[in-house]
């Protein structure tokens, strides 16, 4: 499956402010990351510092929060990854369970599912 950007919505921790930024798709990815920075000018602040494992192995340590996106008109709190300033926007397999999103792969898309209670 190739990679393919969707537009994610960020909402400030008081409802009155929002960005909007391309992010890359990733279902391998347990979290989005997002900028630090962009994070904390909307006024999420770092819950906890994990330790995650990068593809090549590496481990590395970031610190998460909890925040409020939208995607394709539909809100949900989920987890994001505190990055670098310059950090690229990665939506991960927590953001697209919250939202009830699957990846389309044919299409490089996001589409409407139900969610599962098996």
């Amino acid at each position: 499956m190739g990679t393919f950007h969707w537009p994610l919505t960020v909402l400030s921790t008081n409802g009155t402010r929002e960005e909007t930024i391309e992010t890359l798709v990733d279902t391998g990815a347990s979290y989005t990351l997002l900028s630090g920075a962009m994070l904390r000018r909307l006024g999420v602040v770092p819950q906890r510092r994990l330790e995650f494992e990068l593809a090549n192995g590496e481990i590395i340590e970031h610190d998460i929060g909890e925040v409020r996106v939208r995607v394709d008109g539909v809100e949900a709190t989920t987890i994001v990854i505190f990055g670098d300033d310059a950090t690229e926007g990665l939506m991960g397999a927590h953001t697209l369970e919250s939202v009830t999103m699957v990846v389309d792969p044919v299409n490089r898309r996001l589409a409407p599912t139900r969610a599962l209670l098996m």
